[in-house]
């Protein structure tokens, strides 16, 4: 399906005939119908059939689009080709995009028909998704989807337990009742929810609390010999928000929420109607919730991945985490200002979360506004294609009666996930001021240079040697021998602009690669600098001068082993200690 999707919207680009949305909209359209197909939703095997008559020679221009119009028409066919077909709803096939399909591209679609839909898990609509997609939209817009493992490591501790314990405390009529009320009013969002995976699994949590509850009522009216009274599930899919950015993602989710309904049903097997499918329009939708996706993206590089007016808007909403925080930070603020008294949260992010700067815009900040850590994750490697380490966050409003920090119960959990008081209230050393500086900040693609370049111009000219210096970075303290310096730099540092333009081949390459990028900037010292890194920490070259040696540790390393650097060296955004 995802290669048929690909097809479809380069013939789309091609022809002119439809757009990308209409392609997007009509494989999810089959993708439904083959699932209705095979769940005895859609009778007769009336999607395959019109298969079968597309290939016979007949229109799928007509016959698909008639056949989605009929499940997009309420009450029942009552004749015709497809006569029998049931009402689906007004959601997915409220828009039927008439396609004729290619003879190559009827076979793919024929034979995915072919598989077992019946038995599909929410997995499949983001390998779809992922294969409709590819690399470079993909990475920009964040769409690696969390496994199943790792996002019942959310649902459990955020949604199951704490309606388990309810649950188990509760023993009458009365407040079972109650309790089955409540989670009828019970609502759950996901703020970026990708395929929808997060919102399938939630849905068939709450629907799991619902039937224990149910089951409950039932034995203590057989145990008092009660006559039975009929009692119907309630909770639907229409108790679960989420929004994104990508018109795809959403008609993606609505058929992955349509069909947790049914598929709990099944498993579950209970009696509640199965069609229409609910309408989720109003549930899921196109937005932005503020903090856009890729969420791993990281504190220097907002700017280049999401484009300055939209990152001077985020700072402007989260004025006290500006300029420093890793984006993912934000998620944790406005999920937590928006948490009932008795809710409940959880969120995955990079490790990085529990570092410093990032830690004050996000744990700091949930611990300092009412919220209890109860639940996390330190640090995993991620299960999906991004080459990361995640934390896993859960916290809630209220306190919770027990703390599992990696699975293991401690007394209290801290804001740097650990065990035990946080580090909140630590203050500065007043005998490390003057002596801790964090490195340069170039800013710019084309300042830093290879080995081999910088020695090639150093030999031609070794004046340039006064404006190229090997520049120490995290990943050479912690990978390479003694912390030797892998790449160089072109640092003008405080030279004026002709000063620098006496240094024909480094500035060269600074008007050619790093200007262009400075002149799109909107803060005006850094392009008004443009030949300049961006942060040259003057203080730091002084510490080093006067001192005649020093210390490095990188920042975002799990070890902080002191380095000795030569002072011939620039080290780059990683601690320096003088000496």
């Amino acid at each position: 399906m995802g290669e048929l999707f690909r097809r479809l919207r380069k013939r789309g680009e091609q022809s002119g005939d439809f757009t990308a949305l209409e392609a997007q909209r009509f494989v999810l359209q089959s993708v439904l119908s083959m699932f209705a197909e095979d769940r005895g939703l859609l009778p007769n095997l009336q999607f395959t059939l019109a298969l079968d008559a597309c290939r016979g020679g007949q229109s799928s221009y007509d016959v698909l689009g008639n056949l989605f119009g009929e499940m997009n028409t309420p009450g029942t066919t009552a004749g015709g080709q497809f006569k029998g077909t049931p009402y689906f709803n007004g959601g997915i096939f409220a828009h039927i995009p008439r396609l004729e399909l290619l003879s190559d591209e009827l076979e793919l679609l024929s034979a995915s028909a072919k598989e077992n839909w019946q038995r599909v898990r929410p997995s499949i609509f983001g390998n779809i998704f992922e294969a409709s997609s590819d690399d470079a939209t993909r990475h920009a817009h964040g769409q690696h989807f969390t496994s199943e493992v790792d996002m019942l490591q959310i649902i459990r501790p955020t949604i199951v337990e704490p309606w388990e314990e309810r649950i188990e405390k509760a023993s009458t009529f009365a407040e079972l009742e109650g309790l089955r009320q409540a989670l009828i009013q019970y609502r759950g969002c996901d703020p970026a929810y990708g395929s929808g995976n997060f919102l399938y699994m939630s849905y068939n949590a709450v629907k799991d609390l619902e039937v224990s509850i149910l089951r409950r009522i039932e034995e203590r009216r057989t145990a008092k010999k009660e006559k039975d009274q009929l009692l119907l599930g309630l909770v639907t899919p229409l108790q679960f928000f989420g929004m994104d950015i990508s018109p795809f993602v959403v008609e993606l989710a609505r058929v992955t929420l349509m069909i947790a309904r049914k598929v709990a049903n099944d498993r579950l097997g209970l009696t509640e109607m199965d069609l229409p499918l609910d309408n989720l329009d109003n549930n899921i939708r196109v937005a932005d919730a503020y903090v856009r996706n890729p969420p791993f993206l990281g504190g220097k590089r907002l700017r280049e991945g999401l484009g300055h007016e939209y990152v001077e808007c985020l700072y402007s909403r989260f004025p006290d985490s500006a300029n420093f925080a890793d984006i993912c930070c934000y998620w944790f603020q406005l999920a937590h200002d928006n948490l009932s008294p008795d809710g409940n949260a959880g969120l995955v992010a990079t490790n990085m979360i529990r570092r410093i700067n990032n830690r004050k815009a996000s744990l700091e900040y949930i611990a300092g506004n009412g919220g209890h850590i109860h639940t996390p994750v330190t640090s995993q490697p991620w299960l999906g294609e991004a080459n990361v380490h995640v934390s896993i966050v859960n916290w809630s409003r209220r306190e919770p009666v027990t703390y599992l920090l990696d699975g293991d119960l401690v007394s209290s959990i801290n804001t740097s996930l650990k065990a035990g008081s946080g580090v909140g209230a630590t203050r500065q050393l007043q005998a490390n001021l003057g002596r801790f500086f964090i490195g340069v900040q170039p800013t710019g693609k084309g300042l830093e240079v290879a080995t081999e370049v910088a020695e090639k111009w150093i030999a031609s000219d070794s004046e340039t040697q006064r404006v190229t210096r090997q520049y120490l970075i995290a990943k050479d303290m912690t990978t390479r021998p003694l912390g030797k310096a892998s790449k160089w730099i072109i640092d003008f540092n405080e030279l004026t602009l002709e000063e620098a333009d006496q240094y024909a081949v480094p500035f060269d390459q600074v008007v050619r690669l790093v200007r262009p990028q400075r002149m799109k900037v909107r803060r005006q010292a850094v392009a008004a600098n443009w030949w300049r890194l961006q942060e040259r920490r003057p203080a730091m070259r002084a510490a080093i001068a006067r001192e005649g040696g020093y210390f490095c540790m990188p920042r975002v390393s799990k070890w902080y082993i002191p380095l000795k650097a030569d002072v011939s060296w620039l080290p780059g955004i990683s601690y320096f200690l003088s000496a």
